[in-house]
């Protein structure tokens, strides 16, 4: 039959045609095998040296687009974090400073005793000077950082100062008073007489029970000025004496330094880091006469004749003071980002010829590398309570 093959192996027309069909259908597809395992030999012969290349530079380009990105957040994050951690010590520092201003002649007598010169029963100046006053501001030369010295009694409770019922005269052995409420042995006195410059420092040895007298540690005759102290000298009792010192150290800490009365030392401790400057200024009620109600109407780096009487720095010019202005200037602890043209900070401080507050530019320092880093400024004015609320 046509299209079949044939018994004894021959072919048809039909089967012929057939074959050639298979054989025509049959070539693309050997083709397609060809090129397919010409495609695989070229895979596993690997890649060209100019796809190699090709392949580097790209991923060099993301690599360096990636550490660039990495680089400037980690700059960011510390330039950040940096001034985020000065701030906290920053604020820390000035709320132990204000804290102490606050407490800055507490319990220190009667205002006519301001100014006197604090000296031990050894008779020796203390500090080596040592005035009755609340602070004490020690300018820095050419906008450099002051420092600040503080004054209180550490006594708990301010008492009225006692007077001396008879005179205490080289020699002797106790001092006679009208009180001894509240003393114990081991608190410190101080002895003031109206019209002298110098206030005696005694330590309380002993308080006999019933009888209105103080026996204080032994004491050299040298330490009593001539004629001793008479009848009504006031004694004033500060239990410990309390005298802080603030300052910049040169490694840019806020040192906070305290005074041992009894061996005449300083002992010093870091409050704050990354502190640069320390500016501080007093402030007066300088107007004319008795005021009913007490304001500053004059700031200054130093004392001023504030109660006109023509003497600067008199018992009435520091009745006059009632409060303190004080700034402080953080650095961050690490270098800003780009060029270093830092614009030095200011704070709002008294001119020196109208007493009147205004924009002052504070000092960063002078080394090269002054204007690589941020800064702020944390600026405070505290009112000395102490001195407005003292006995008159």
């Amino acid at each position: 039959m046509p299209g079949h093959t044939a018994r004894h192996g021959h072919l048809t027309a039909g089967a012929g045609r057939s074959i050639g069909a298979r054989l025509f259908v049959e070539r693309p597809f050997v083709e397609r095998s060809f090129a397919a395992r010409h495609i695989v030999a070229r895979h596993r012969a690997g890649n060209s040296l100019a796809e190699m290349m090709v392949g580097l530079a790209v991923g060099m380009i993301v690599m360096a687009l990636v550490l660039k990105v990495g680089v400037l957040f980690d700059a960011r994050r510390k330039s950040v974090s940096g001034m985020s951690a000065a701030n906290i010590d920053g604020t820390l520092a000035m709320l132990s400073l204000v804290r102490e201003l606050r407490m800055a002649g507490n319990g220190l007598g009667p205002p006519d005793a301001l100014r006197c010169d604090l000296t031990r029963a050894a008779g020796v100046t203390l500090g080596p000077v040592m005035p009755l006053q609340p602070l004490i501001i020690v300018n820095g030369a050419a906008g450099a950082s002051d420092s600040i010295e503080l004054l209180s009694s550490g006594k708990p409770q301010s008492l009225p100062a006692a007077r001396l019922v008879a005179a205490f005269a080289p020699g002797s052995a106790s001092l006679t008073v009208d009180s001894t409420f509240g003393v114990a042995p081991g608190d410190w006195l101080m002895l003031q007489q109206a019209g002298t410059t110098r206030c005696l420092l005694l330590q309380v040895e002993h308080v006999p029970i019933g009888a209105y007298r103080i026996e204080p540690a032994a004491l050299p005759n040298l330490a009593l000025p001539a004629g001793g102290y008479g009848a009504g000298s006031a004694l004033v009792n500060l239990g410990s004496v309390h005298r802080w010192r603030y300052a910049i150290g040169a490694d840019a800490t806020l040192q906070q330094s305290q005074f041992d009365i009894a061996s005449g030392h300083w002992s010093s401790s870091a409050v704050a880091s990354d502190i640069v400057n320390l500016q501080a200024q007093y402030g007066f009620d300088a107007r004319p006469g008795t005021q009913p109600v007490p304001a500053v109407t004059w700031w200054s780096d130093d004392l001023v004749d504030a109660d006109g009487n023509g003497t600067v720095g008199n018992a009435g010019d520091w009745q006059r003071m009632l409060a303190v202005r004080i700034a402080i200037v953080l650095r961050s602890a690490q270098r800003k980002e780009g060029p270093c043209d830092t614009t030095a900070p200011v704070w709002r401080a008294g001119d020196s010829v109208t007493g009147q507050l205004g924009p002052v530019t504070l000092f960063i320092g002078t080394a090269a590398t002054a204007r690589c880093y941020r800064y702020r400024v944390i600026e405070a004015e505290v009112p000395l309570r102490n001195a407005l609320w003292s006995d008159a």
